[in-house]
């Protein structure tokens, strides 16, 4: 994928699919040639099209909650990018449930979507303060490690933080060892809240 697009500014996921696509060189068939086992250039199509000069029409088809999850996956999203689009795509179909269930529903859902939005924006802000405070080094050896699988990366993070508390350990008071102590201490915090 040429281009990632987080999908925390759309408030309709077919409008972040549309971009996403846009933004990778892809119209819908191109991409249903390239990716059919996910979706069909007809579902596509019918999912996504818009009516006449634009205009905003009720879709003849919704995408399930799967195959959404599988387009986030194909356009490198995190996990907590694709659950944020799962969530929109189920609040945005809940709108059009009838009665008080309805109301309830897209309301639990529109809290669960703020809450993955303001720990985006935590995260980033984090992200941001931590790059400021590091050298270049380390800001390669983290990019580095941002393209390895996910798997990879919880492991390697899991073994750095046992193998630095074994460390702490044995230092004792000697020089450096607060400094590792708050490196392990920002790299829990990123661990907890879903960065690793």
């Amino acid at each position: 994928m040429k281009a990632h697009i987080a999908p925390y500014q759309f408030s309709d996921y077919r409008e972040y699919l549309r971009d996403a696509l846009k933004a990778n060189g892809f119209s819908y068939r191109s991409f249903a040639a390239k990716y059919g086992s996910i979706v069909s250039f007809i579902t596509l199509a019918q999912t996504l099209s818009k009516g006449k000069a634009g205009t905003k029409n009720r879709p003849m088809r919704n995408l399930s909650p799967e195959i959404v999850a599988r387009l986030g996956r194909v356009f490198r999203l995190s996990e907590d990018e694709i659950s944020y689009l799962v969530l929109l795509k189920l609040e945005n179909d809940a709108q059009t449930l009838p009665g008080q269930y309805g109301g309830a529903y897209v309301e639990n859902l529109r809290a669960q979507i703020r809450e993955r939005k303001e720990r985006a924006v935590r995260a980033e802000s984090i992200v941001d303060s931590a790059v400021h405070n590091f050298s270049k080094t380390t800001l390669a050896l983290a990019e580095l490690f941002e393209q390895l699988p996910e798997g990879r990366r919880e492991k390697l993070l899991e073994e750095f933080l046992q193998e630095s508390k074994g460390v702490v350990s044995r230092m004792g008071r000697r020089p450096g060892v607060r400094a590792l102590q708050q490196a392990m201490q920002k790299l829990e915090a990123l661990r907890g809240i879903g960065l690793n």
